[in-house]
């Protein structure tokens, strides 16, 4: 009889993954939005995203020969490919975590915080980390558990064994918050889409002129490759899985910046080089003076021996 109420109260299979999918979406929803968030206010090292930092760590460790055979097969593709499979991964171990939480909650919630160590290990060991870049992963990872022990708990405790709509009530609820926080994390201000949008509304200038090749440039010769390579060809190397995100703006104004400094730099050397010079002066000053001294310390040595000496006869 209470074996019959156990299973009773258990969740469903399907229920128990979806509750570890929606735990996990949410773990990551937020750490990325914190990541984000920390980008845009300068918080942190720069390096708060734990997919990020995962994927980099996996880089890191990967065997030349397997990099390069990424590269040859994927070209531009290869961080893409490598940054889904890693959501992937994610998704099938949040899955995983629900399923054991069906059996022993301790089990499931177990497996998040040895993800959420993994992430936050990850973060840490980056070369631009900073302590603070670590909160994201850990927030995140704390409203995960939260998550998981809700929908695995809650609709359990129901009076008549496993309440179905308990379950997708909370399930509404963090599956909304996980949405929200994923889809905010895209478009915050920093992150790499803002940064786009901020490049696409630049409009440059209609050349002055239009340079053309001239004769004998382009060899009409096969396999050759042209001495020109349009945009949509043209494949940048990234060693990273996250390039540099500045805005239009932020760029301008740190192109300002840069340029008072400098120029407060070059009165700065001026002034230094000023005042090296008139040290130098005042060395060579010192030094003439000094061998001018020795000079009239020889000349008067020279005078005293030339003097006709006189030596007194002792008085008999």
């Amino acid at each position: 009889m209470q074996n019959t109420q156990t299973a009773n109260r258990r969740a469903p299979k399907a229920q128990a993954a979806l509750a570890g999918l929606l735990a996990g979406a949410l773990t990551v929803g937020v750490a990325e939005l914190l990541a984000a968030l920390f980008v845009r206010f300068g918080i942190g090292g720069g390096a708060a995203s734990p997919v990020i930092a995962v994927g980099d760590a996996f880089v890191d460790r990967t065997p030349g020969w397997l990099k390069d055979f990424a590269i040859r097969t994927l070209g531009a593709s290869d961080k893409v490919v490598l940054l889904a499979s890693i959501g992937v991964v994610l998704l099938l171990l949040a899955v995983v975590a629900g399923l054991l939480a069906r059996v022993r909650l301790a089990a499931g919630l177990a497996v998040v915080v040895l993800l959420a160590a993994v992430a936050a290990v990850a973060v840490a060991t980056r070369p631009a980390s900073s302590p603070l870049d670590v909160m994201a992963t850990l927030v995140g990872a704390v409203l995960g558990l939260l998550a998981l022990n809700y929908l695995m708990t809650r609709p359990a405790n129901a009076s008549h064994g496993w309440s179905r709509r308990t379950f997708l009530r909370g399930a509404d609820v963090v599956g909304a918050a996980a949405l929200v926080s994923g889809a905010t994390s895209r478009f915050a201000p920093g992150s790499s889409t803002d940064v786009e949008g901020s490049r696409a509304a630049v409009k440059l200038p209609t050349p002055v002129e239009k340079v053309t090749l001239p004769e004998g440039v382009e060899l009409p010769v096969k396999g050759i490759t042209p001495f020109t390579t349009k945009n949509v060809d043209f494949y940048r190397v990234e060693l990273e899985n996250q390039y540099l995100r500045v805005q239009l703006e932020e760029s301008r104004r740190w192109e300002r910046f840069h340029r008072i400094d400098s120029e407060k730099k070059g009165s700065e050397l001026e002034d230094q080089d000023l005042a090296s010079e008139e040290e130098e002066q005042e060395e060579e000053q010192e030094e003439e003076e000094e061998e001018e001294e020795k000079e009239q310390e020889e000349e008067q040595e020279e005078k005293t021996e030339d003097l006709p000496r006189t030596v007194e006869e002792p008085i008999k």
